[in-house]
């Protein structure tokens, strides 16, 4: 699969796109990788070194989002039934639903930012020593819907339901980008589509709340970065992931998740085991797209980002 990136300024974008440099094949993207790098046991961004790997991506701006002749977006299966909300009044059932067991917010303890985040599942991911090849994608992807709720929910924002339109192309788009261990690029150029990564040699995942835990809360702390009233005037591309997943006028949500072994260091950003020689292990590889619709980020007179992203007004 091609690792491409647009031209620098995708049409009608509200931001620049950043694009891939030939003479650097790992540079950074500019809006695409947001971390550093390290050099240490486990490295965080765009570059891989070390035993382990994490990272996540940005999300994309905007993207059309019209059927050519009422065509399904992503497969040619009817349309499952989708049912509107009714404004939220109060905490989903699901947000504290049996699957987090007695204390189900006892995950903040992973910390306020993305290296604490990604020290904490490292080490939680050792303790649980869940192999990738029996880590439960289904309950993985109901806990993302979940938790992202919850957070709509602190914002008094109505929840999003599953769309298996949106979900077919996520499930697709990662499974291609694991296989390749290619970067966290978009296949949704303009927008509607949050991308994460999480890589190691160590054949461990944590439990599928944790690592939905993880994700989604690595998207929302991107709102320290937000200032609602400055937007678009300023726009700030390290938000991105937290406006998309608060936007009030998304309505539907779709998860794909892909979990892939490849070679050490095979890809751009497959981490690199040292020492091995040829016979390198295998590193595994857990990519997530999730993708809403109607699509966010998308800003015009009357239905801005202060419409969209409202303000914290309650706390689980």
């Amino acid at each position: 699969m091609a690792n491409t990136m647009p031209n620098k300024t995708a049409r009608n974008a509200t931001f620049p796109v950043a694009r891939h440099s030939n003479s650097v094949p790992h540079l950074r993207h500019k809006h695409s990788i947001y971390g550093y790098g390290n050099y240490g046991y486990g490295s965080y961004g765009h570059r891989s070194y070390g035993y382990g790997t994490y990272g996540y991506g940005s999300s994309s701006s905007r993207y059309a989002s019209r059927r050519i002749n009422n065509a399904p977006r992503y497969s040619t299966a009817a349309p499952s039934q989708i049912t509107v909300r009714p404004p939220v009044t109060s905490p989903p059932l699901s947000i504290f639903g049996a699957a987090y067991g007695s204390e189900p917010w006892e995950l903040s303890r992973m910390g306020d930012d993305w290296y604490q985040i990604r020290q904490f599942i490292q080490k939680d991911a050792r303790e649980k020593r869940i192999h990738p090849n029996q880590f439960d994608k289904e309950r993985f992807k109901r806990a993302i819907v979940q938790i992202n709720n919850r957070y709509r929910w602190m914002h008094g924002t109505d929840g999003l339901v599953p769309d298996s339109f949106s979900e077919v192309g996520a499930a697709r788009w990662a499974d291609g980008l694991a296989r390749s261990g290619s970067c966290l690029v978009h296949e949704l150029r303009h927008g509607g589509e949050n991308l994460f990564y999480f890589a190691s040699t160590e054949p461990f995942l944590s439990t599928p709340e944790t690592m939905a835990e993880a994700v989604m809360k690595s998207f929302y702390i991107e709102g320290r970065n937000y200032m609602r009233y400055a937007f678009p005037a300023s726009p700030d591309p390290n938000a991105y992931h937290y406006t998309q997943m608060l936007w009030r006028g998304s309505r539907r949500i779709g998860v794909g998740v892909s979990i892939q072994a490849l070679s050490s260091g095979a890809g751009p950003c497959v981490p690199y085991a040292y020492g091995y020689g040829y016979n390198r292990p295998q590193a595994w590889m857990f990519y997530v797209d999730i993708r809403y619709d109607p699509i966010g980020n998308q800003a015009y007179p009357g239905n801005g980002y202060t419409e969209n992203v409202l303000p914290l007004m309650r706390r689980v």
